[in-house]
C-alpha cells in the first residue's frame, strides 16, 4: 500500500517537494536520459505556467559526460533546483547516500528513473519502468548481466509505491510479472517540439555534412538484437532486386543506418556486406543531437523494425518531422504509430520490402502518411505526461 499522508503528517503548506533522479541524464542512457530531462523540463514549465505548488529537486552527477543536454538550462524554471550527488548510477553508494540526501533536503516523494536508484528511500517512492525486455526477450541481455538486473529490478519493485511506465504494452508486461494494477500508471513519451519539418536549406546542409544521398530510407537506433536490423537489411536486399528489374522505378535510393554501434552485435553489418555493392546500406554511426530533426526530415521513409519497444520514440519523432513511417507490428509500436504509418510483421523481410517499395514509389501514399503522422505525433505531449506524473506524486504524498 502507498505510504500516503506525508504532507498532512508534517502539516506542510509549502509546495510539494519531489526529488527526481536525473543521474541518468548522460551519454550512457540515451533513451532514459531523454525521458528524465524532458520530464523535468515539462514539470518545471507546468509549475511556472499553471502556478502548480511543486518544488522539483533534480539529482545529478557532477562532471558526467553528456553531449546532448545542458542541465543548467533547466534552472530557468523557478520550481526546479539542481542537487549534486556523488553516487554513480551503477554503484551501491546510491543505497545510503541518496536516502541521506533526501532527508537533508526534506523531500516528500522520491522518483527513481532507473531501477538502480535507492531501493529503500524512506519516502513514498515512484519508479519509472520502461520495459521488461530482459523477461520478454531472454536473449536480449548478456546472461550474467541479465540476472543481476533481474535481482535489482525485484528490489526496486519491492520498494516502489507507484510504477510509471510509458505504454499500455509495457503496462501489460509489468502486470504479467505480478505487480498490482492499481500501482501502475501509463505516462507516454512525446517528441520534443524541435522535431518538426525542416527547411530544405537545413536538410541540404546536413546532407553535405554527413555525405548523405539525395534520397534515403532512414533507420535510427542502436544495433542490439531486439532492434531487428537483420530483417531490415534482408528486406533492403530484396527491394534492390525488385527495383533493379523495373525500369519504371523511382530515382535511386539508399538505406542509411544511423545510431550508436555496439560491437558485440555485428550481424547486420556482416549481412549488409553480402549484398551487391550498389545495394549495401550506409552505416553512419551516431549523429549529433542538433542534426536529428534534419536527418529525419530529409528521409524519404523512416523504417523501424524493432521486435520490442517500451514506447518507440524514433518513429514518433520521424512522424513529427513529416516523414512517412514503416514500423513493426510489435509491442508498443502500434499504439504509438496508430493508423499514421504502415505496420509490418517484424520477421517478414518480403513484406518489409513491399512496404518500403510502396512508400518510395507511391508519392500520394507517402504524402498522406506524412500528414497523418504529424497529426498523430501532435497527440502526444510532455505537458500531458507531466500532469499525469504530478497526479501520481500528489496521490502518494497525500492531502495538504
Amino acid at each position: 500500500m502507498p505510504r500516503t499522508g506525508a504532507r498532512a503528517a508534517r502539516g506542510l503548506l509549502a509546495p510539494l517537494r519531489v526529488a527526481l533522479d536525473g543521474r541518468v541524464i548522460g551519454d550512457h542512457f540515451p533513451g532514459i536520459g531523454r525521458y528524465a530531462y524532458q520530464l523535468a523540463d515539462a514539470l518545471g514549465a507546468l509549475a511556472a505556467g499553471e502556478a502548480v505548488d511543486l518544488e522539483l529537486l533534480l539529482l545529478h552527477l557532477p562532471g558526467q559526460r553528456d553531449a546532448r543536454f545542458e542541465l543548467q538550462s533547466l534552472t530557468r524554471w523557478p520550481a526546479l533546483r539542481l542537487v549534486p550527488v556523488r553516487a554513480p548510477v551503477f554503484g551501491l553508494a546510491s543505497q545510503w547516500r541518496i536516502p541521506r540526501l533526501l532527508r537533508r533536503e526534506q523531500a516528500q516523494v522520491w522518483h527513481a528513473t532507473y531501477w538502480l536508484g535507492a531501493w529503500r528511500s524512506g519516502l513514498p517512492t515512484v519508479l519509472s519502468l520502461y520495459d521488461l525486455i530482459g523477461r520478454r526477450l531472454p536473449g536480449a541481455l548478456p546472461s550474467a548481466r541479465g540476472r543481476l538486473l533481474g535481482l535489482a529490478l525485484h528490489q526496486a519493485l519491492r520498494g516502489a509505491d507507484a510504477v510509471l511506465t510509458i505504454s499500455e504494452a509495457a503496462r501489460r508486461d509489468i502486470l504479467s510479472s505480478g505487480v498490482a494494477s492499481e500501482r501502475v500508471t501509463v505516462t507516454p513519451l512525446a517528441a520534443d517540439p524541435r522535431f518538426s519539418p525542416r527547411p530544405e536549406t537545413e536538410i541540404a546542409a546536413l546532407r553535405k555534412k554527413l555525405g548523405l544521398p539525395e534520397r534515403y530510407v532512414l533507420y535510427l537506433g542502436i544495433n542490439k538484437p531486439h532492434k531487428n536490423l537483420e530483417t531490415l537489411v534482408r528486406s533492403w536486399g530484396l527491394l534492390a532486386e525488385l527495383r533493379a528489374n523495373r525500369p519504371d522505378a523511382a530515382d535511386p535510393v539508399e538505406l542509411v543506418i544511423a545510431g550508436r554501434w555496439d560491437p558485440r552485435y555485428p550481424e547486420s553489418r556482416r549481412l549488409a556486406e553480402q549484398l551487391p555493392a550498389g545495394a549495401r546500406p550506409r552505416f553512419i554511426g551516431a549523429v549529433d543531437e542538433a542534426d536529428l530533426p534534419a536527418l529525419y526530415a530529409g528521409a524519404a521513409v523512416f523504417a523501424f523494425p524493432s521486435r520490442y519497444e517500451g514506447f518507440g520514440l524514433p518513429p514518433l519523432e520521424a512522424m513529427a518531422c513529416g516523414t512517412p513511417v514503416v514500423a513493426a507490428a510489435a509491442s508498443s509500436l502500434p499504439e504509438v504509430v496508430g493508423e499514421a504509418g504502415l505496420l509490418i510483421a517484424p520477421e517478414d523481410p518480403s513484406a518489409w520490402a513491399r512496404a518500403l517499395g510502396r512508400l518510395l514509389d507511391e508519392p500520394g501514399l507517402a504524402a498522406d502518411l506524412a500528414l497523418r503522422g504529424r497529426a498523430r505525433a501532435a497527440e502526444f505531449s510532455w505537458a500531458a505526461t507531466a500532469r499525469r506524473t504530478l497526479a501520481v506524486y500528489r496521490a502518494l504524498a497525500g492531502p495538504v
